[in-house]
């Protein structure tokens, strides 16, 4: 690799981006600038570990349903979803999942990353909701690769999730 595609490559990773060499803050400003742009307001905030308040998600509530099922941490929800990165440098956001208005996926809740099985309890069947939420309750330093080593999420990306709650199916317990 050459010096200068060296330093053209440096523009972009963590260390280029984030000048002010606190990632977490820096993810944080980027959702609350998202929410005031968009004129949002934040329904719930979720945070990591009990007792901390740096990693968090939020969630931005389109559509309340305060008679649907609620969702349990251990539930199958069934949902449609959309998924971006937010990314200050490209202003039309990156989206790595698209669904047609009639497709629907199943997420096992504990099997997925923090953000999606964090803030899904917080919502009822029925409901629809925009999820922000930093690097640290997503892909983390590892990001999401394809099998042949792409990325299709870049590690340290902070992410946005659109869903609409279909149902729900409480999981057997295990003995």
């Amino acid at each position: 690799m050459s010096l200068s595609t060296a330093l053209v490559y440096r523009e972009y990773t963590v260390e280029g981006i984030v000048k002010e060499d606190n990632l977490l803050a820096f993810e944080n400003e980027m959702i609350k600038q998202y929410i005031k742009d968009n004129d949002l307001t934040v329904s719930e905030t979720v945070y990591l570990h009990e007792g901390a308040t740096d990693t968090i998600a939020l969630i931005v509530k389109t559509k309340k349903n305060l008679s649907g099922k609620s969702i349990q941490a251990t539930d199958s929800v069934t949902v449609w979803a959309e998924g971006k990165i937010l990314d200050e440098y490209n202003t039309p956001l990156r989206q790595f999942m698209k669904m047609e208005s009639d497709d629907e996926v199943k997420w096992f809740l504990p099997n997925m990353i923090k953000g999606i099985s964090l803030t899904l309890p917080e919502l009822r069947v029925g409901e629809e909701a925009i999820i922000l939420f930093s690097s640290g309750m997503g892909y983390s330093y590892s990001g999401l690769r394809e099998y042949d080593g792409s990325y299709v999420i870049p590690a340290y990306s902070t992410l946005l999730f659109k869903v609409k709650i279909i149902g729900t199916k409480e999981n057997p317990k295990k003995e």
